[in-house]
């Protein structure tokens, strides 16, 4: 693998680290300053905008929330020297009367730009293809 290839599959797990974390500002400067995070349901566009929608969906370890997002089956093609995109499964397991649970499983389909600090996501776009009772 490629220094490029690792250093984006680290930037893929710092993300799922900060968003299981609650650190949503450092989550948000994972992304470019025009970067994009998308879901089916909503978008948000630059650090600023995705910290804000984050607060408001993302469940809050300091209320009891607790989750962990594993990302998986990376796929990552690069283009060129500053870009990349790579497509990858994720799935989030929180507890269910105290048992791990999948609670979701979707794809993440992502666009990377190489900056003057490190690689960023210029997209990250969030497909659900299942979650826990539907």
């Amino acid at each position: 693998m490629s220094h490029a290839k690792d250093d984006i599959s680290e930037l893929m797990a710092r993300y799922c680290f900060a968003l299981d974390d609650y650190a949503l500002a450092d989550l948000a400067a994972l992304f470019t300053v025009d970067g994009v995070w998308q879901t089916q349901t909503a978008t948000a566009t630059g650090p600023a905008e995705i910290e804000a929608l984050l607060r408001k969906v993302a469940p809050n370890p300091a209320a009891g929330a607790v989750q962990r997002h594993l990302n998986t089956s990376i796929v990552i093609t690069l283009q060129g020297v500053d870009r990349a995109q790579a497509r990858s499964y994720y799935t989030v397991i929180r507890p269910v009367d105290q048992v791990p649970t999948v609670s979701m499983v979707g794809d993440y389909q992502d666009e990377f730009v190489l900056t003057g600090s490190g690689w960023r996501f210029a997209k990250r776009v969030l497909v659900q293809s299942m979650r826990r009772g539907s």
